[in-house]
């Protein structure tokens, strides 16, 4: 209950202190120059898909738990995403904190195996489809768009390292690679949190296998969260063309993916330079 009168008041506060934050970071003059240019009906679009964007991923995450949550309403796990993504602000460190923010937000409402796995396969899922929009963009531009030679190389470098990730998980979740508790183990050799460890091994090996039994034992329910993942890269794509379409610019549906794909390769990069706070996408 305390929780819930918690995530009540603390949603809305922090949505405030993050827009707050933005505005003042990116500038007064120039937020509203940029709303007079795309006009007030245009931005209450761009806001409307937005929120669009934030119930598709809350839907998509609510199908990655795998226990019952009947009491945990679509509404408390929005908030929890909500926070997840404004503290995640912060960049890399931010994005640690916000995941771990969500779980420990769960409480005893949901066994923390599945609380750890559900996050995490959330946050996985995003990050996979996130790699098949960057790899589609960058192909889509090398092969559609007038490049430079350097560009071409840049875009097609981006494109291969995308296409490896994507290999990469694909065989990880194939062969039920043991990553997390392995390096668990490997790290609880190490005398001096060994013990801190021991009573949390029992946890990461759960979690671990519910992430692979997402997979293996519920293929149907993991399509589905991995197009509802592809469906909020969608509405992102839709933000990029009507911002252009508003700002007088008439590009086309393929030039919005590769903007889009290339913006996603930037706070990618920007998140792991420690000086770029808030350039992480959630």
């Amino acid at each position: 209950m305390k929780t819930r009168q918690t995530l009540r008041y603390l949603v809305p506060v922090m949505g405030m202190v993050l827009l707050v934050w933005l505005v003042l970071r990116t500038g007064t003059a120039l937020v509203l120059q940029q709303i007079k240019t795309i006009g007030w009906w245009g931005f209450g679009v761009v806001l409307l898909l937005g929120g669009l964007s934030h119930l598709i991923k809350t839907w998509s995450w609510r199908l990655t738990f795998q226990c019952e949550i009947r009491n945990i309403s679509l509404a408390r796990t929005l908030g929890l995403r909500l926070i997840s993504e404004a503290i995640a602000i912060l960049g890399l460190p931010g994005q640690v904190l916000g995941e771990a923010a969500r779980v420990s937000l769960l409480g005893s409402d949901v066994p923390m195996a599945n609380s750890i796995s559900s996050v995490t396969l959330d946050r996985g899922l995003f990050i996979v489809t996130s790699a098949i929009i960057s790899f589609a963009g960058m192909i889509a531009a090398v092969l559609l768009l007038s490049l430079s030679h350097t560009w071409r190389v840049y875009a097609l470098l981006s494109a291969l390292g995308s296409a490896a990730l994507l290999i990469a998980c694909g065989v990880a979740i194939g062969r039920r690679w043991q990553l997390f508790s392995g390096m668990a183990r490997a790290i609880g050799r190490l005398g001096w949190i060994k013990t801190w460890l021991d009573g949390k091994q029992s946890v990461i090996e759960a979690a671990e296998n519910n992430l692979f039994d997402f997979f293996h034992k519920t293929p149907g329910i993991f399509w589905g969260s991995l197009v509802l993942n592809l469906a909020t890269h969608a509405t992102a794509i839709l933000e990029v063309y009507l911002l252009l379409f508003f700002m007088g610019t008439r590009k086309s549906l393929i030039v919005a993916l590769v903007v889009e794909a290339l913006t996603k390769i930037i706070n990618v990069v920007g998140a792991l330079n420690p000086g770029n706070v808030g350039t992480f996408e959630g």
